[in-house]
């Protein structure tokens, strides 16, 4: 969780951050190069906000875990899934 958009950015992270300009928190996915994959969703509350960051990581598990599975190269490197190779 990172409270300003240019801080920490880093390749493949799922962030999670409070806009003070909207007052909303925002949650999205970046990809190689820090560039965002996917759409920046909004929120009024943390709660909305911390679920939907949680099951973007649960999805990214999921989906790099079948990838190796299908010996298929996963999006990245990651104990989680790499154990099954």
């Amino acid at each position: 969780m990172f409270n300003n958009k240019d801080i920490n950015r880093q390749e493949w992270q799922t962030r999670i951050e409070y806009c003070l300009e909207k007052k909303r928190y925002v949650v999205y996915s970046l990809a190689d190069r820090a560039s965002l994959m996917g759409k920046v969703s909004e929120f009024e509350d943390f709660n909305s906000a911390k679920d939907a960051f949680f099951k973007k990581l649960d999805l990214t598990v999921k989906y790099n875990s079948l990838r190796v599975e299908n010996n298929e190269l996963p999006e990245y490197q990651s104990p989680i899934w790499n154990e099954k190779i």
